[in-house]
């Protein structure tokens, strides 16, 4: 996969301004997946997204992930590193799963986009009850089996079978707190993750084009467009003036 290279992070943070994670997941999957139908993205499930995402990660800023957690209990910050193998966990063949609820088997199939994007919107309306929209969201997943109802036992059953099912859905990690031993659950978002990685980028690549076209009258795209060689020794020779 080729990353991403700086005229495409600041465009890619300009178009992401104000914009939801769903709708720059999409982007960057549609970045990470070129060969994908752009009315195919949002049906795919959030855990194959997510590891379109992890590898467009990895292309453009390297395999080694930096996290940093605060502990659920003394709010003591907590440091670990990951790296792109060990996120790349594999996922499922099949594209359902089924959960046994009161003595009868259901069928579920994984969530999408559409699925986060509707839940967004059922959060916002109903005053951010995350227990109804996690209810309404099992329901959408619901493909057969009779007719179901949606309760918050039922909910978290089967939110642990899509964890079960497909790993990739929620990458989480359990942590000892150094300063008083809590243990805290770590949840890795990569779109989320990589977007905060690339506004930070981006600002820096605006910041050196601001240095070069005032010093030398270059365009902005005539400043991108240079090798990172080049443009870094135009820099440098600035910075020693």
């Amino acid at each position: 996969m080729t990353g991403l290279n700086r005229k495409d992070i600041v465009r890619l943070v300009d178009w992401g301004e104000g914009r939801s994670d769903v709708d720059r997941g999409l982007a960057l999957l549609a970045v990470a997946d070129p060969t994908r139908p752009q009315d195919e993205l949002a049906d795919v499930c959030l855990g194959a997204r997510d590891a379109a995402v992890i590898s467009l990660r990895a292309a453009t800023f390297g395999p080694t992930f930096e996290m940093h957690v605060a502990c659920g209990s003394c709010g003591e910050w907590m440091e670990f590193t990951l790296t792109a193998d060990q996120l790349a966990l594999p996922g499922p063949e099949a594209d359902g799963f089924v959960v046994e609820i009161g003595g009868s088997e259901h069928h579920f199939r994984l969530p999408n986009s559409k699925d986060i994007a509707a839940v967004d919107a059922a959060i916002a309306a109903d005053g951010g009850d995350p227990l109804h929209a996690r209810r309404n969201l099992v329901a959408r997943l619901h493909t057969g089996g009779g007719a179901l109802e949606v309760n918050d036992e039922v909910a978290a059953a089967v939110g642990q079978a899509i964890e079960d099912f497909d790993p990739r859905t929620v990458v989480a990690a359990r942590l000892a707190c150094p300063a008083c031993g809590h243990q805290t659950r770590s949840v890795f978002e990569p779109v989320s993750y990589l977007w905060t990685e690339l506004e930070m980028s981006a600002r820096r690549i605006q910041e050196e084009v601001h240095v070069l076209a005032r010093t030398y009258g270059w365009t902005e795209d005539h400043i991108l467009a240079m090798s990172e060689t080049r443009r870094r020794a135009y820099l440098e020779m600035i910075e020693g003036e």
